[in-house]
């Protein structure tokens, strides 16, 4: 563990909060129920989610991490549809409308009317919409590569890359079967 020799992480998980590491003594069951996994997952999936957010800035500008999805969506994908961009957030185009309200206030994307098919609404990234992505991607990069660098050893970050893996297969699961198991 680098920063903290003293900290022993061989049977505990060592958690940073403020620059103080604390070392959290792990469950060392066998088997997890798939309950208790996917709580723990979205805990600490929605703490980190909070902490880049805080730490590129992005609170003090009312952006919510739904938004900054959509930014990063059309900064990948170029101009959508309000259709299209519902598809791909796993929301209603109604939601997705609602969410551009801000987003077209604080002129990071624009929406205009499809050239090919008029009823089609077309929205896009702006120019000051690239620069605040660019600057909210490399704030929040950078941020995370320091706090992977000192809190996990070389052997954690190839766990944390198969975890990666994982969690972006299950973000993608399209459907699931009903009455699921959950051990």
């Amino acid at each position: 563990m680098r920063g903290n020799p003293q900290a022993d992480c061989t049977s505990s998980l060592c958690k940073c909060y403020g620059g103080q590491l604390e070392a959290i003594e792990m469950d060392t069951k066998d088997e997890y129920s798939t309950s208790d996994v996917a709580m723990e997952l979205a805990i600490a999936v929605s703490r980190l989610q909070a902490r880049m957010k805080h730490e590129a800035g992005i609170a003090e500008r009312g952006i919510t991490a739904s938004q900054l999805a959509m930014l990063k969506r059309l900064d990948t994908e170029g101009e959508l549809s309000v259709s299209t961009l519902a598809a791909y957030e796993h929301v209603s185009q109604q939601a997705i409308t609602q969410r551009l309200e801000l987003l077209r206030s604080t002129g990071y994307v624009t929406q205009h009317a499809d050239s090919k098919d008029r009823r089609r609404r077309l929205v896009g990234l702006t120019d000051e919409g690239h620069a605040f992505l660019a600057h909210v991607t490399a704030s929040q990069t950078t941020w995370l590569a320091h706090a992977i660098e000192y809190a996990l050893d070389d052997g954690e970050r190839g766990d944390l890359a198969a975890a990666t893996t994982l969690i972006e297969r299950i973000a993608a699961t399209e459907s699931l079967p009903t009455g699921g198991d959950t051990r």
